[in-house]
């Protein structure tokens, strides 16, 4: 077991777990065989003759005879058992190719976290209407037990935008539908009812597995360029192919829009003939705009800050902000629009960098299939339908990318430990021969796992 002590991240830390329990339990167990067991037996079992040990009980006859006749068969026929043993290696690997794969085993926590994403841009107040009438909904489903929501905050550690939050769903003990069942149809319903609203189920060991390793969605298709106007069309293109793949749910093309945006072009020249600089400028539109901290109130025990700036119906109108008094250092007053120019932005997107290549991660997850099988598809599917241009590559990150580092590090555990065992079994027999045949008998038997895992 000591080999699984080398095994990294979350993978490392439930196996390390198991590694110290094990050799704890069979260090337990040995201390008890050189102690506790010669007691009991001596007090327990009593010897009638000298030779009675040799002789077996009837149960262990029935079980000796049978093993007896295989002994012989084997031992007789040797081409036969090889044969076998080789027929049975090559079954073990059409089941291992056969079977899924996941990071972690999907189980029914009774649970589950509702991410949600409202267009950019949009209000707080806004958020909240539609996020209402999602809450109906979770109301309308009998198995929901109870449910919690934030807005403008995650469960999650960064900082997010007022048009982001998440539900956190309880389901009753006793429901007739499984969570799976639960989240399908409630994902069709909020689909249905509010399209503009981007919503990903996650269950909650996964959500927090997946904040420890920096990778939340188990799909992550990274795509990377330095052409950006070609990199968001190409990630729009291949969310568009993967989100018809069966068992794919919940897609994001990964072009993060942080909303509108308006910018503010100061001609230098004609701010210099009017007696102020950009700084003067900005700090005129900040007071109109959010406002300048003039005074506090104390209300109910809190500090309540109170600000000077413009209605609302200036604020929310570039026509009227046009013609924004400012007043120069010297007394002149003039209007904006005389010494800057306003351009309206309706998005502008974030740009992620990794390795410092310029990227976008096209993320999903996954319904009634496993991750490899759905990697598998995706990637035949990218490969027939998507073809990128010189200078783009693709990757393949998220949970995806643990499993595989975690698949790599434990192949190699499981070749260290049987090294280790082999080291053991040589020391005690001093031969080669006892030592290849009792590990040979041991790799075999994991056909025997593969067919159970089957």
């Amino acid at each position: 077991f000591l080999p699984l002590t080398l095994l990294t991240g979350v993978t490392g830390v439930f196996f390390r777990s198991l590694a110290l329990t094990m050799a704890v339990a069979l260090l337990t167990s040995l201390v008890l065989a050189l102690t506790f067991t010669p007691v009991l037996a001596e007090r327990f079992v009593k010897v009638k003759g000298a030779d009675n040990h040799e002789e077996l009980g009837r149960v262990m006859k029935i079980l000796i005879k049978p093993y007896e006749s295989l002994l012989r068969f084997s031992l007789r026929h040797r081409l036969v058992i090889l044969i076998v043993c080789f027929l049975t290696l090559a079954g073990s690997y059409i089941l291992y190719r056969n079977l899924g794969s996941e990071f972690l085993p999907s189980f029914d926590e009774g649970a589950f976290v509702l991410d949600y994403i409202a267009p950019a841009g949009t209000s707080l107040e806004e958020t909240d209407r539609v996020l209402k009438h999602v809450e109906e909904l979770l109301k309308e489903t009998p198995e929901v037990e109870s449910y919690s929501r934030r807005t403008g905050l995650q469960l999650g550690l960064s900082i997010t935008e007022p048009n982001t939050g998440d539900f956190l769903v309880k389901l009753k003990s006793d429901r007739a539908r499984s969570t799976a069942t639960v989240i399908d149809d409630l994902r069709g319903e909020i689909e249905n009812s509010e399209p503009s609203l981007e919503v990903e189920f996650v269950g909650i060991l996964s959500d927090l597995v997946g904040d420890l390793t920096s990778s939340p969605e188990p799909i992550e298709i990274k795509i990377f360029s330095e052409d950006k106007k070609a990199l968001h069309a190409k990630a729009e293109e291949v969310e568009s192919v993967i989100k018809d793949i069966n068992g794919v749910v919940d897609t994001n093309a990964g072009v993060i829009v942080s909303g509108p945006a308006v910018t503010f072009k100061i001609d230098p020249m004609k701010a210099a003939n009017f007696g102020v600089t950009a700084s003067d400028v900005s700090n005129a539109v900040e007071t109109a705009m959010n406002g300048t901290p003039v005074s506090s109130i104390l209300h109910q025990g809190r500090s309540i800050t109170v600000r000077v700036t413009l209605p609302e119906n200036v604020r929310r109108s570039i026509d009227v902000l046009q013609s924004l008094p400012i007043r120069s250092s010297s007394g002149n007053s003039f209007r904006l629009d005389q010494i800057a120019t306003i351009e309206y932005d309706k998005g502008q997107t974030e740009v992620d960098r990794d390795g410092l290549r310029q990227t976008v991660g096209v993320t999903a997850r996954i319904t009634s299939t496993d991750l490899g099988s759905a990697i598998s598809s995706i990637k035949s599917e990218l490969a027939a339908k998507v073809k990128l241009p010189a200078g783009m590559t693709i990757e393949y990150g998220g949970l995806f990318a643990e499993q595989q580092s975690s698949f790599r590090e434990l192949a190699l555990a499981l070749v260290l430990a049987i090294l280790l065992v082999f080291l053991v079994l040589l020391v005690e027999f001093r031969s080669f021969t006892h030592p290849i045949a009792i590990v040979a008998g041991a790799v075999l038997a994991l056909g025997g796992v593969l067919l159970a895992l089957f």
